[in-house]
């Protein structure tokens, strides 16, 4: 029966086999099998915190930060004998961000960026989100993606900080560049910052920043 299957399996193009989506996407924010809990908030002490019940095996696989994070809290568990499931606390992280990160490590995709842009904005702007000119909408839109990427960086994330910075290549223009260097100065990118000077002083145009790859590994199958 099981070589059966093996044959049948074998013989599925790549196409029909189940993506690393198909598998663990379902997984997310899902109690189901759930060894740790994610707490994201904001500050230390915020109300804002959102718990997200996680999976230790895609987490520490994929986040060496997240990784010790997960260490030290079974050791804290260990040392109390506290039978509860462990957690893990991620501060100064909107929730919203710490979100949107922890998902693709369950896709491997970073297609939801563009949704979870929206239904942020949505929320917490309303119809203004609709009405307001298209530079502002794009702007805002542009900082959810960097304070992803500043949250990727921090975390260890390699694949969706690749991720961030194709989307923010492709975004960059005369309006969203000051922004842009602003939060890669605060957030000590030195690459993005470098790249975004470049773009200000009109070397080639822009053509540099566009050639510029980003500091991490293009290999990976990540997109």
């Amino acid at each position: 029966m099981l070589d059966n299957k093996i044959k049948m399996l074998g013989s599925r193009s790549r196409d029909e086999l189940p993506t690393f989506t198909d598998t663990f996407g379902p997984f997310f924010n899902n109690e189901a099998y759930s060894d740790v809990v994610v707490v994201l908030h904001s500050k230390d002490d915020a109300e804002d915190a959102m718990r997200v019940p996680s999976h230790r095996i895609l987490l520490c696989a994929q986040s060496p930060m997240l990784r010790k994070m997960v260490d030290d809290s079974l050791a804290r568990a260990a040392s109390t004998g506290s039978a509860e499931v462990p957690e893990v606390h991620i501060a100064g992280v909107d929730p919203w961000i710490g979100q949107t990160v922890l998902r693709t490590l369950y896709t491997q995709d970073a297609s939801h960026l563009v949704d979870d842009v929206h239904a942020m904005m949505l929320e917490r702007f309303g119809d203004a989100m609709t009405t307001g000119a298209v530079d502002e909408r794009a702007i805002a839109e542009m900082g959810f993606v960097l304070r992803v990427l500043a949250a990727s960086r921090r975390l260890g994330i390699k694949a969706l900080e690749i991720a961030c910075y194709r989307s923010v290549q492709a975004a960059t223009n005369d309006t969203t560049v000051a922004r842009i260097l602003a939060a890669a100065v605060r957030d000590g990118d030195e690459w993005l910052t470098n790249k975004s000077i470049d773009f200000m002083a009109g070397m080639s145009e822009g053509a540099s920043w566009r050639r510029g790859a980003p500091p991490v590994d293009p290999r990976r199958r990540f997109q």
